[in-house]
């Protein structure tokens, strides 16, 4: 690893590792109530962790990357049981750690470090944005939002456009119940 950080400043088009949430569980989120409704709520997702720009990305990540998830990390739950208002944003958010994500993630940094690319520090706080503004109505205790995360994109957002472009998707493994 050369121990430079990602110029992540003038970043046009970002890249993601991220979750997008099944029709399901988006509808369940949209029944809140608190989703902005003059937003795509296809773009509704939880960030699992921030790359690069996608003209700095180097040659083969993204065909390593589809090698790592494709099936060999493990799915995880996540469980949203209430909505956080704070001075820029609305968000589902769980009252307890959401130590599968947790784990996903360190692992996937953990394996990209391994391999010299130079990740972006981002500490993984499970959640998903469901407005880019106050909306006066508060925090609030919510009916448990259950989402068993099956797969992972690598997502080129859009800067100012509020468009994603899904540029691989890969299952992760099914968990295997305790005996």
């Amino acid at each position: 690893m050369t121990g430079r950080r990602p110029d992540r400043s003038r970043a046009s088009n970002p890249l993601y590792l991220m979750a997008k949430p099944s029709d399901e569980v988006r509808t369940q989120m949209i029944a809140t109530g608190r989703v902005d409704p003059f937003r795509d709520a296809g773009l509704l997702h939880m960030t699992i962790q921030p790359l690069c720009d996608l003209a700095t990305l180097p040659a083969g990540v993204a065909a390593w990357v589809a090698g790592l998830l494709n099936g060999q990390l493990p799915s995880f739950q996540l469980v949203f049981d209430r909505i956080v208002e704070s001075a820029r944003t609305v968000s589902l958010r769980g009252s307890q750690p959401a130590e599968g994500a947790i784990a996903f993630q360190r692992a996937i940094v953990s394996a990209l470090i391994e391999r010299g690319f130079p990740v972006p520090p981002y500490r993984l706080v499970p959640h998903v944005t469901i407005a880019y503004h106050c909306d006066g109505l508060g925090s609030e205790a919510i009916l448990p939002i259950h989402w068993s995360v099956q797969e992972v994109l690598l997502v080129e957002s859009v800067v100012g456009r509020a468009r994603h472009i899904v540029h691989g998707r890969w299952g992760l493994a099914a968990r295997v119940p305790c005996a």
